[in-house]
């Protein structure tokens, strides 16, 4: 992770949220290296704060996301879907973001005469 995004999340004090953010009662707690706290604070400075969403470790994101999606689906449906829709957004954006893996064995030649 950039020195940027990183003293940007370590700087943040759950218990001390923005004004303009509300965190569902309940809402997921994640554990990464550079941040612990609800993965609501952690979307609102990717948005307000342009953490760039590729310094992320997205694989444990979704880990402990999935776990506390099967604990939600259980409790409470309707904030389960209210997640979904934001994994489903970073997803994307981390599809977006990320550079296409290049294929050394095709070259340019070889991909214009499958076209």
């Amino acid at each position: 992770m950039n020195s940027s995004a990183n003293q940007n999340l370590n700087q943040i004090n759950p218990s001390e949220l923005p004004s303009d953010l509300f965190i569902p009662p309940n809402a997921l707690e994640i554990c990464l290296e550079t941040f612990t706290g609800p993965l609501d604070l952690l979307w609102y400075l990717i948005k307000k704060q342009n953490i760039d969403i590729l310094d992320l470790e997205i694989a444990k994101i979704t880990d402990q996301y999935i776990e506390y999606i099967d604990l939600m689906e259980s409790l409470n449906f309707e904030l389960a879907a209210e997640y979904l829709v934001m994994a489903a957004t970073l997803a994307e954006i981390n599809q977006k973001c990320t550079p296409p893996i290049e294929n050394d064995d095709e070259t340019e030649e070889d991909l214009e005469s499958h076209s």
